[in-house]
């Protein structure tokens, strides 16, 4: 028995990257879907004949049909039977193996098998293989499933769909797309999906369109001018993993033969969800596993006596560390809430920054501390170049880097008016910290401040102002090379032209990649208080980070887009990302 190598099924995103105008990175992504045949599995005799001393017959595992492609309308179950049959190469009689064989999907996501019946029901979309393996071979083919939704929001007729369907394009007459912005790049599994557009005010119905390959959806809304598509349907689309073609339009209910549509916008996804856990700061301390609106850490009743003022949550999701404004600090275990370390003056701190989750680096009037994160002991305290104190501490992802900012003395831990970044190393084993190097020197009209590591340690994100670090309209994101070696570069198309207070930016604790080359992308997450839509709200936004273009000195950053979730009438701040959702 022999078996052939089988054929990839298609070819994932390739991406093309280039600027646009002076104003950051356009994600251009071109889509290439390259359908296989079948492969088959071979050997030299069926399961019931020995072979004869003649010259060997090959016989093949062939399934039928081949290649197959389902639609699914509005979620609507569709079902196929398929067959597996071995056939001869010298023409003899085939024979059916389908009772023999075992059906599966490379992403069972796709659908579900009873027997040789595949039940699809358009969980998700785009191309998969398909498996029919037996005792003495296996044949792949690829599967095909695209979707069609259509989602009536409340308030609005059930016939607006088909209005949509039947009227006359108006050309110049469409609406005006104001988020998300052209050409965003998101993480797919990441909540729900914004649309927000202006138009005349005589078209009280609208339609959103968006749509690829494999999957499209119609929205109709009454009377607004933006629209939410939910978490669920949102995710069939960005993971099909292939770019999406975003539009708008627009009508009057008086004269529904007319409509207008706005030009189109392109919305790619990385090949990889968004994962782990975020914890926000929203009129408390909140977090979402990414699939829910963020939820309150300490349920009612169990806050702690006196409001928290700062916290620092371990990579790995398992413990909180807190400092209160009646001047304690203290631990938490994730998993129940229990205080690992009980709130104590001893343990006080402003700014603080779990290594492995075994040591903490709190900050208090511009001292540095080393704290064991399982007792609350002082190990050591840190020091500082001469005349200087620190503030802003950052581990690195593996806990062997501490990143800070030094500053004149007399200055809030919160609000330094200048601010150098500095780096040295750290042992765990022996608590002891390397000699200190200058990583970005303070400068006249260029204050650096809140540094944050790329899960792979190579880069430092961190907030440059004109002066100060608090609430500074002047503030934009920057990132440098964590060896030094470049020059630090700003996120431009990330920071937009307005000024925005853009602001203590943290990293997406997972590499993801773009495209069929793979090429890498990060994600951060910062504050701002910009635009959204038709209003300004301050809160978490997201945007790309590419390391290859970083690393040529090009703008590494794509348009922001606002973080799902967020209730617009609060202020939201200080995200701090974990590897995983832990505890209730």
């Amino acid at each position: 028995m022999s078996k052939s190598r089988p054929i990839a099924l298609g070819s994932p995103l390739t991406p093309t990257l280039s600027p646009q105008g002076g104003e950051g990175a356009q994600f251009l992504l071109v889509v290439l879907l390259l359908i296989s045949l079948v492969s088959t599995g071979c050997r030299k005799w069926p399961p019931d004949e020995a072979p004869d001393a003649g010259a060997p017959v090959t016989w093949t595992l062939e399934l039928s049909p081949s290649l197959p492609s389902l639609r699914i309308i509005d979620g609507a179950p569709v079902s196929k039977t398929f067959t597996a049959r071995f056939v001869s190469s010298d023409g003899s009689p085939s024979r059916d193996v389908t009772a023999e064989t075992t059906f599966t999907l490379g992403e069972p996501a796709f659908g579900t098998f009873s027997g040789a019946t595949l039940t699809v029901t358009g969980a998700r979309a785009g191309h998969t293989e398909l498996r029919a393996t037996t005792a003495e071979a296996t044949a792949t083919t690829g599967l095909v499933v695209r979707t069609t939704r259509t989602r009536i929001a409340p308030g609005t007729d059930p016939t607006v769909p088909a209005l949509f369907a039947n009227a006359a394009d108006d050309p110049g007459a469409g609406p005006d797309l104001l988020y998300p912005e052209p050409d965003v790049l998101l993480p797919p599994g990441f909540g729900d999906f914004d649309v927000h557009w202006a138009d005349d005010a005589s078209n009280d119905l609208h339609e959103v369109v968006l749509s690829n390959t494999f999957s499209d959806l119609r929205l109709s809304v009454t009377g607004a001018n933006h629209a939410t598509l939910a978490a669920a349907d949102w995710a069939v689309l960005a993971d099909t993993h292939e770019p999406l073609t975003l539009v708008v339009s627009g009508m009057t209910s008086r004269r529904p033969l007319n409509k207008g549509t706005s030009t189109s916008q392109r919305v790619s996804v990385t090949n990889e969800p968004a994962r782990g856990a975020l914890y926000l700061w929203a009129n408390g301390l909140q977090r979402t596993d990414l699939h829910s609106a963020p939820a309150p850490f300490f349920p009612s009743g169990q806050e702690p006596a006196s409001c928290i003022g700062c916290n620092a949550v371990s990579r790995d999701g398992t413990k909180l560390a807190v400092s209160t404004d009646a001047g304690t600090g203290g631990i938490f275990n994730v998993t129940d809430r229990t205080p690992l370390v009980p709130l104590t003056t001893a343990m006080n701190w402003t700014f603080a920054t779990f290594n492995d989750g075994t040591k903490l680096v709190g900050v208090l009037n511009g001292v540095m501390t080393l704290f064991d994160a399982t007792t609350g002991a002082s190990l050591t305290t840190l020091t500082t170049s001469p005349s200087l104190v620190a503030t802003h501490p950052a581990f690195s992802p593996d806990g062997t880097q501490l990143a800070y900012v030094e500053t004149p003395p007399g200055q809030p831990d919160d609000s330094p008016l200048t601010g150098t970044l500095m780096v040295r190393s750290f042992d765990t084993a022996t608590n002891t910290f390397g000699a200190a190097r200058v990583l970005v020197a303070s400068s006249a009209g260029a204050q650096n401040y809140q540094p944050s590591w790329s899960p792979d340690g190579l880069w430092l994100a961190f907030t440059r102002t004109t002066g100060g670090a608090y609430a500074n309209p002047s503030a934009r994101t920057w990132v440098v090379k964590a060896d030094g070696s470049a020059a630090p570069l700003e996120l431009t198309s990330a920071n937009g032209a307005g000024a925005w207070t853009n602001s203590i930016a943290r990293w997406l604790p997972f590499a993801h990649t773009l495209g069929s080359a793979n090429t890498p992308v990060f994600f951060l997450t910062f504050g701002s208080t910009r635009p959204f839509g038709g209003r300004e709200v301050n809160q978490l936004w997201l945007t790309p980070f590419l390391p290859e273009r970083a690393n040529r000195n090009i703008d590494p950053s794509g348009p922001a887009s606002h973080v799902p979730f967020q209730d617009v009438l609060v202020n939201t701040h200080d995200a701090q990302w974990t590897t995983a959702f832990v505890g209730p």
